[in-house]
C-alpha cells in the first residue's frame, strides 16, 4: 500500500543562526512530487495530519523553537474549510538552544523526523508516514 513516504523526501542541513536564543538552525526543504502536497502545521482541520519537525539526540528529544511557515490555500474546501499546505520547495527552520548545540556537539550527530501526510491536488491522502534524517555535527 502506498505511504506519503512515495511522495515526500526531505534534505536537511544545519545552519549557523544568530541571536542568544540559538547557535544553530535545522533546516528541512520539503521534495514533494508533482500533483501533490502535505498538510501545513497547524493542520487546517482536526482529522487532518499536520506536517511536524522533531529532532533527538542521543535518543533523547529536543525542544525545538519552529515557526513553522503558513503554507498556501490549496483551493479543496472541507467542512467549509480551505485547507492550507506546504509544496515541494517549502522548508521548515527549527531553532536549536545553546544547550542542544552543545549536546549536538558533545554526541557528534542529531536525528532529524518529520511527519507528514501527503494529498494529490485532486485531494485523495495517502497514510502518513515519518521520514528521518541522521545530520552529523560539523566543528
Amino acid at each position: 500500500m502506498p505511504s506519503s513516504a512515495d511522495k515526500v523526501r526531505i534534505t536537511a542541513r544545519i545552519e549557523p543562526a544568530g541571536g542568544q536564543a540559538a547557535s544553530s538552525a535545522v533546516m528541512v526543504r520539503l521534495d514533494i512530487r508533482k500533483g501533490w502536497h502535505v498538510n501545513a502545521n497547524p493542520a487546517s482541520l482536526p482529522f487532518l495530519i499536520p506536517t511536524v519537525e522533531k529532532v533527538s539526540i542521543a535518543g533523547k528529544p529536543v525542544a525545538l523553537d519552529i515557526a513553522y511557515p503558513r503554507g498556501r490555500n490549496s483551493h479543496i474546501v472541507l467542512q467549509g474549510t480551505a485547507i492550507r499546505v506546504y509544496d515541494d520547495g517549502t522548508v521548515l527552520k527549527a531553532l536549536l538552544s545553546r544547550q542542544a548545540q552543545d549536546r549536538f556537539k558533545a554526541a557528534g550527530r542529531l536525528i532529524l523526523a518529520v511527519t507528514v501526510q501527503s494529498c494529490s491536488d485532486k485531494g485523495i491522502c495517502l497514510p502518513p508516514a515519518t521520514l528521518t534524517s541522521n545530520l552529523p555535527h560539523h566543528s
